[in-house]
């Protein structure tokens, strides 16, 4: 039975296959970088190209997975096996969106109008999705989920927490959506889940801790 834990290691394979075809394809001189206008303003040889972003998605699949390391070695070893496989799920999901961002830099390497901000809405959206996914059952502990300081004190509030987490990065996802209808906005749709949801589960925390200290 395929486990999703290994799926980032095909995702990865792919992607430098494709990068070898990329490589073919490229003319000698590809637009490395744009300001914020939308405007070319360095130039990068064909293999810079071809390989800089799958090295950077490499690069950050080991951060990630040093991450995740230490995070599934600190909870109980019967939740190991489930947590490797929805972190697999979720190292997929980001490097799809590194993936999107990579075949959009090709179309304009090649000649085509950029449209990221307009398709890259929904790598987002799937990544504030299942980010609520993964925070409902999250154990308590000091490298992942929502860790303030009245979450890290009792094991209620982290639970209390956490589900509203859950909720809120859930309906977060719909705001990148919004980036398919109006795509120079894109950051602006980004923007405000990115500030909101911290901000919610800081007071939510806060607000579960105190209405426990109450009770006692």
């Amino acid at each position: 039975m395929f486990k999703a834990r290994y799926l980032p290691l095909l995702l990865l394979a792919l992607i430098f296959i494709m990068s070898i075809f990329v490589y073919r394809v490229l003319p000698d001189r590809v637009p490395m970088h744009m300001n914020w206008k939308g405007e070319i303003d360095r130039y990068g040889s064909k293999a810079e190209g071809a390989f800089f972003f799958p090295v950077v998605i490499l690069i950050v699949h080991l951060i990630m997975s040093l991450v995740f390391r230490a995070y599934i070695n600190s909870i109980d070893a019967d939740a190991r096996s489930v947590a490797a496989d929805r972190l697999g799920i979720f190292k997929s999901l980001l490097i799809l969106l590194f993936a999107a961002m990579y075949a959009d830099f090709v179309m304009v390497a090649l000649g085509r109008p950029s449209s990221m901000y307009e398709f890259l809405g929904i790598p987002v959206a799937l990544l504030f999705y299942y980010t609520g996914v993964l925070m409902k059952d999250t154990p308590r502990n000091g490298i992942m989920g929502v860790r303030t300081k009245w979450s890290m004190a009792d094991d209620e509030v982290w639970v209390k927490t956490h589900h509203m987490a859950s909720t809120v990065y859930r309906v977060s996802a719909l705001f990148p959506l919004l980036s398919l209808a109006w795509p120079n906005l894109f950051w602006l749709w980004l923007a405000v889940p990115l500030i909101l949801a911290p901000t919610v589960m800081i007071f939510a925390s806060r607000r579960y801790y105190m209405e426990l200290v109450g009770r006692k």
